[in-house]
């Protein structure tokens, strides 16, 4: 036990010389500068298909009603092998054209979400010319991939629910409400 205990002070410490060496390189708050488009149809997503994570952020999507374009890039989201994965996936979804990236992984240990506080994956997503939101964990996980994305959210469900309120907000706007205002008007026209 005492190997284990001493680790964790350790990687605390490890884990904040990162966030400031992020900081200082103005990488926190890069992504977060990126232009997200009025209506993010076109969704890449970083997951492990099957995981709880994947099918809440998913169910989300696929249960409202409008028709997202699920762009799925399949990554183990933990594990030694995760972060290489997220990376190439993050970058592939890059050149891909999606409108926005979401990485999406369910609640787990901080074993489990150790991950999304590598230097490499906090990189991609800070780097990424495409808008990237995570949704990664349950409420109270913060990792290094939250910190640097354009929108953290805090769990996979929250970050489906929250795309779809972009979605519908931008629809309410632009589509139902000029559309019964156009309606109001030609009944005004009929009666007269």
């Amino acid at each position: 036990k005492q190997p284990f205990q001493l680790a964790r002070p350790e990687q605390a410490r490890r884990r904040q010389e990162l966030i400031e060496r992020l900081r200082g390189e103005g990488l926190l708050e890069r992504n977060k500068g990126t232009a997200l488009g009025p209506v993010p149809l076109r969704v890449g997503l970083v997951a492990s298909p099957g995981t709880e994570g994947y099918q809440d952020f998913t169910g989300q999507l696929l249960n409202s009603p409008f028709s997202f374009d699920i762009v799925l890039v399949k990554t183990l989201v933990q594990g030694d092998a995760a972060p290489r994965q997220i990376v190439s996936a993050i970058k592939t979804l890059d050149e891909h054209g999606v409108d926005v990236i979401c990485v999406v992984r369910g609640g787990g240990s901080k074993g489990d979400l150790a991950c999304f506080d590598d230097e490499r994956v906090a990189r991609a997503i800070a780097t990424s010319s495409t808008p990237v939101f995570t949704g990664i964990g349950h409420t109270g996980d913060e990792s290094v991939a939250d910190l640097v994305a354009h929108t953290r959210s805090i769990t996979p469900t929250k970050l489906g629910e929250e795309i779809v309120a972009i979605v519908s907000s931008w629809y309410q706007g632009n589509v139902r409400t000029p559309s019964a205002h156009l309606l109001e008007v030609t009944a005004d026209v009929l009666d007269e």
